[in-house]
């Protein structure tokens, strides 16, 4: 089955505090599926939410097994983080 790395990039610091926990609670299912092979940020470049001028980011990478690339968008569609808006920037690669 092919591998894909998805790489994901957030820049609302209030949307993915308020979404961990159902993100968390869904990287556990994936992994416990055997869709989801790794994950975990990358880098991130934080300051103190609401002040102007500074730049919140956070990046992470997850791994997947999917048949294909259609399946593989279904299955990160169901992530909250997505669903929610809160995901500003995706790539897939196979």
């Amino acid at each position: 089955m092919p591998h894909f790395v998805v790489s994901y990039v957030h820049r609302d610091p209030t949307g993915w505090a308020r979404h961990l926990d159902a993100h968390l609670r869904w990287l556990v299912g994936r992994a416990e599926s055997g869709q989801l092979r790794a994950s975990g940020p990358t880098t991130r470049t934080e300051a103190t939410p609401g002040q102007p001028g500074q730049a919140w980011e956070r990046t992470a990478l997850l791994g997947f097994t999917a048949a294909d690339e259609e399946e593989l968008y279904k299955i990160v569609a169901t992530d909250p983080y997505l669903a929610e808006g809160q995901v500003q920037e995706m790539t897939c690669t196979r």
